[in-house]
């Protein structure tokens, strides 16, 4: 899926030529109610039934909340793409999936979901409940054959995140500010961007390696690497539940 048919083109046309694989594109708004459930009817009527869900989350969108001047313009539709959209989707590929019983579900999430970012609210609670929902599904659904993953893919450059893109900002932009850029530039100072086949890598791995099921429901970052995260696991298999390791948590003393 994409903004629109066209965009998406170029993509569809390089998938078929260098892997000769069926493939379809779709432009649909995923905050319209009824599109989650078109994308997947249309999917299984073209291609067959949904083994794989990876929901990716939109770009980072930032904000000091008290300068919105108006929180449904932006900031809660903002939320809504990144925790409604891939909640949505995932609902509507379990039916199909609890029936086989089999499937596999992975969402991109980011540390924003737990620790502490200035002018993120917006995105830091959507990415913090896809975390939980990740973490509450698994409780559920692991029995009946279907996996789920919340994935951090890592500060990967893209066409909506490229860490060389330049910014065009009025002069009244909260942006402009000293203190914004100089929190900003504090944060990223030690930042280094992932490779490009970072994400997509992690993905396949979850999907094709059998003891990642160990890792169904929990926090899966993809700069760490997976092999030797599943050969710690299955040092102390009892470790990661008994310390509640990788998953949203409130701790009291």
């Amino acid at each position: 899926m994409g903004p629109s048919l066209e965009s998406l083109e170029p993509v569809l046309q390089d998938i078929k030529e260098r892997y000769n694989t069926p493939t379809l594109a779709l432009a649909l708004d995923l905050l319209e109610p009824t599109a989650p459930a078109h994308i997947v009817q249309h999917t299984e009527r073209n291609l067959g039934p949904i083994d794989i869900l990876v929901n990716i989350t939109p770009a980072i969108y930032y904000r000091p909340f008290n300068r919105e001047p108006d929180i449904n313009t932006d900031w809660w539709p903002s939320l809504e793409r990144n925790l409604r959209a891939p909640i949505a989707l995932t609902h509507a590929v379990l039916s199909s999936m609890t029936t086989r019983g089999t499937g596999i579900i992975i969402s991109t999430v980011s540390t924003v979901a737990a620790l502490d970012f200035p002018f993120m609210s917006s995105q830091g609670v959507a990415k913090a409940g896809l975390l939980k929902f990740h973490q509450q599904l698994d409780v559920e659904t692991r029995s009946k054959g279907i996996l789920s993953f919340a994935v951090n893919p890592g500060p990967i450059p893209s066409h909506i995140h490229d860490p060389n893109m330049s910014i065009f900002m009025d002069p009244e932009h909260f942006a402009r500010e000293q203190s914004f850029q100089s929190e900003l530039t504090s944060i990223a100072s030690g930042m280094d961007w992932a490779a490009a086949g970072l994400a997509s890598g992690t993905f396949v791995a979850l999907c094709a390696e059998p003891k990642a099921m160990m890792l169904s429901g929990l926090y899966v970052e993809a700069e760490r690497d997976l092999g030797e995260l599943l050969a710690e696991m299955e040092k102390d298999p009892g470790r990661v539940k008994r310390e509640r390791l990788y998953v949203l948590k409130v701790d009291e003393i």
